[in-house]
């Protein structure tokens, strides 16, 4: 993760968090800027975040084998003011797929979407229909014909 959210990441996972669910039963949504999680989603999600290899790491996790089974292409978006989504990070994810036919990130800056900020859930907002979903649409079904944005990068 980016600083500074590296480090409130740190506080809020490696501390308090672990603190107020058992004190709560939940994590509050207003603490880590979201929605309320259940206890036990927040901790299981938590252990993810504080492994250097997120939940490929974890040997509990049905099914994940699966992820190198994967044969269809893979392509990710990966913006570039998103501080859980760093380059790096998609970059980690993404190489976990080793069965895909395909497998690319596209780089998206907030000034090629035509707007202020992204981040990490920035992709969701209605504002950028036009310049990011319709874009992103074409390009997951093979279309990058007509998106000025489409510059892709093979994943190694």
């Amino acid at each position: 993760m980016a600083v500074p959210e590296r480090y409130r990441v740190l506080v809020m996972m490696g501390g308090a968090g672990p603190l107020v669910v058992r004190a709560t039963g939940y994590m509050p949504g207003r603490l880590i800027g979201g929605e309320d999680m259940p206890g036990p989603a927040f901790l299981e999600w938590r252990s993810w975040c504080m492994s250097p290899g997120f939940l490929f790491d974890d040997a509990t996790l049905p099914g994940r084998e699966n992820f190198a089974r994967l044969t269809a292409p893979l392509r990710v978006l990966q913006f570039a003011d998103d501080p859980w989504g760093t380059e790096a990070a998609v970059a980690l994810m993404t190489e976990r797929y080793t069965g895909a036919s395909e497998r690319s990130i596209r780089h998206v800056t907030p000034a090629e979407a035509g707007v202020a900020k992204i981040g990490h859930f920035g992709f969701f907002r209605p504002d950028v229909r036009d310049t990011l979903w319709k874009p992103a649409a074409d390009w997951l079904l093979g279309d990058t014909g007509s998106d000025p944005m489409a510059r892709p990068r093979p994943v190694a």
